[in-house]
């Protein structure tokens, strides 16, 4: 019976706080889907050395308050999805020179302040800083790292309705990770 009760008061609780978000008009969320290029190398100690070096498909997905008419605090998932890479085991007395292919998941999550610069009545400019908590998943039980890094970006946004935007975006992640990819943005 408690367990129902808290249900109802969580549910009820986050339709609330949805409809709070949607009476201020100051709440966002947003989505995007692109191409990421990843170009990681982590060195295990001495003799491994790890690469992961790859394009491919990434998407985010998040949410955003709009602070004033320029800047916004947003947050976000991203996953840039599986991976190729390399371990390899260098030379040495026991091991012999060894490269197997691994296979990486890499996610992250971001929080991020965001900059914009309307240019006209449809199109805006916008610039990101941020920081990004990131996790890599390799198949191998030898590797699996995370860590924290910048992140920026820049990018256009185009308003077709009054809340509906459309946007074009370049991040990078101080990983060494660059992403590409449009998404549509949708205000409360």
């Amino acid at each position: 019976m408690r367990r129902r009760k808290r249900s109802w008061q969580a549910m009820l609780s986050m339709f609330l706080v949805w409809q709070g978000a949607h009476a201020q008009s100051d709440f966002y969320v947003f989505g995007a889907a692109g191409d990421s290029d990843v170009n990681i190398a982590t060195d295990l100690g001495i003799w491994h050395l790890h690469r992961v070096a790859d394009d491919g498909s990434s998407f985010t997905f998040g949410g955003g308050y709009q602070i004033n008419g320029h800047f916004s605090l947003e947050g976000a998932y991203q996953n840039f999805g599986s991976r190729r890479g390399q371990t390899e085991c260098r030379p040495d007395a026991i091991c012999t020179f060894v490269i197997t292919t691994t296979e990486a998941d890499l996610a992250a999550l971001s929080i991020s302040i965001v900059g914009s610069l309307r240019i006209n009545d449809r199109l805006s400019g916008f610039g990101r800083l941020g920081l990004t908590r990131w996790k890599s998943d390799v198949s191998s039980a030898i590797f699996d790292d995370s860590g924290q890094d910048l992140h920026y970006g820049t990018g256009l946004r185009w308003s077709f309705d009054e809340h509906w935007n459309l946007f074009a975006e370049y991040t990078r992640l101080d990983l060494d990770l660059e992403t590409v990819g449009l998404g549509i943005k949708y205000d409360f």
